[in-house]
């Protein structure tokens, strides 16, 4: 007879995270990659995104494009 092991979703949560810390050897989540190049936890992110360099980065990597200006009313 098997004996098969019951986890809770949770902890494939928590194994996957401890995972992905380990790998990027950085300690904070969500991460982001971009181009197979890992760029940094939330922590840079947001620091990126409210100094415009993460914007500019996407740009850079074609993972956006930037917003066409609308003219301004007259």
């Amino acid at each position: 007879m098997h004996e098969y092991c019951s986890h809770k979703p949770e902890m494939h949560k928590l194994m996957a995270s401890a995972g992905i810390k380990e790998y990027s050897e950085w300690p904070t989540i969500p991460q982001l990659y971009v181009g197979k190049e890992f760029v940094g936890g939330c922590d840079i992110l947001m620091s990126m995104h409210q100094d415009g360099s993460l914007a500019k980065l996407l740009e850079e990597k074609s993972v956006v494009v930037a917003a066409e200006e609308s003219p301004s009313p007259q």
